[in-house]
C-alpha cells in the first residue's frame, strides 16, 4: 500500500524465506486519517505563522511526502501560497532519478502526476541548489514548510533550520519516519526540553508530531497478509531485523 511503488506481486512456492520483521509487534496508523493528521499540522503552523519542518529521508520518503503535498495543493486542501522548500541536494537528485523511471509506479500516482513531480505539478515547490539558497531560506519572515534532510536529524541542512526554529512556539516539526536511539531526532520525539546542534544547547518550543503511516516495513498485520499464500508445511523461515510473534517457523506464523 506505499504511495509510489506497485503492490507486490505474489512469489513462486518457496522452500526457505528469509523475512525482516522490524515492525512484528506493532501496527502502522491508516494512511488516510495519517494525511489527514499532516495536512492539519500544515494549516495550524499557517494560521500561527510559523515554520513546518519535515526531515525526510532522500529516497521514496521525501517523494511521498511530495506527492501529498501536491495532491493537496490542487484540492485547495493547504494554501497555495505557502512556500513548499525542498532543502536536500540528495533528495533532488533522487527525484530526478524517480522522474525519470514514472513507468514504474502505480497505476493512481502515474495518473495524477502526468510527466512529473515538480513545480507545474506543485507550483508552490521551490528546489534549493547550493548552500547560499539554503542560508536565504533564514529570511523568510513567514510560514513556510521545509523538506530537509537527514531523516532522523542527525546531520544534514535540517539542523541548520532546526537552530533558527526550534525554539519557536509556533513551528511545528514533522516526523515522517522511525527515530534510532540517540538521534536528536528520537530524543524530540522523547520530549527532550533542549538539544544540541553545532555544539549548542538550543531549547524545544516547538510542536513535535510524529506521523508513522509512511514507513517502508510491513508492519504486524500486513507481513502475515503477504506471507499466508505462500504457507505449506515443510517452509522453513528466518526473521531478521526486528521482532516477530514467537513462533517456530514462517507456516505457523502465516497460519495464525
Amino acid at each position: 500500500g506505499q504511495l509510489l511503488m506497485p503492490d507486490p506481486e505474489p512469489l513462486p512456492e518457496t522452500d526457505t524465506l528469509f523475512m525482516e520483521t522490524t515492525y512484528g509487534n506493532r501496527l502502522h496508523k491508516d494512511l488516510g486519517p495519517s494525511v489527514d493528521e499532516l495536512l492539519a499540522t500544515v494549516n495550524a503552523a499557517w494560521k500561527e505563522g510559523g515554520k513546518i519542518l519535515i526531515p525526510a529521508f532522500a529516497v521514496e520518503r521525501t517523494q511521498e511526502i511530495l506527492l501529498l503535498l501536491a495532491q493537496a495543493w490542487h484540492e485547495e486542501k493547504i494554501p497555495r501560497d505557502l512556500p513548499i522548500i525542498l532543502d536536500s541536494p540528495l533528495a533532488t537528485q533522487a527525484s530526478e532519478v524517480y522522474r525519470r523511471h514514472l513507468d514504474l509506479f502505480d497505476e493512481e500516482s502515474r495518473a495524477f502526476l502526468g510527466p512529473e513531480v515538480n513545480q507545474e505539478t506543485l507550483p508552490s515547490l521551490r528546489i534549493t541548489r547550493d548552500a547560499q539558497e539554503s542560508q536565504k531560506i533564514n529570511d523568510i519572515t513567514g510560514p513556510a514548510l521545509i523538506i530537509a534532510g537527514s531523516g532522523m536529524a542527525n546531520a544534514g541542512r535540517i539542523l541548520h533550520h532546526l537552530k533558527h526554529n526550534l525554539w519557536r512556539p509556533n513551528c511545528h516539526v514533522i516526523f515522517v519516519g522511525f527515530q534510532a536511539q540517540g538521534t536528536t531526532g528520537r530524543r524530540l520525539v522523547e520530549g527532550a526540553k533542549t538539544v544540541n546542534t553545532f555544539r549548542e544547547a538550543v531549547n524545544v518550543g516547538a510542536k513535535i508530531h510524529t506521523i508513522g503511516c509512511f514507513s517502508g516495513h510491513a508492519d504486524q498485520k500486513e507481513r502475515p497478509a503477504w506471507l499466508r499464500p505462500l504457507a505449506h508445511p515443510v517452509l522453513t523461515g528466518y526473521r531478521s531485523h526486528g521482532r516477530s510473534p514467537r513462533t517456530r517457523d514462517v507456516h505457523s506464523a502465516a497460519t495464525k
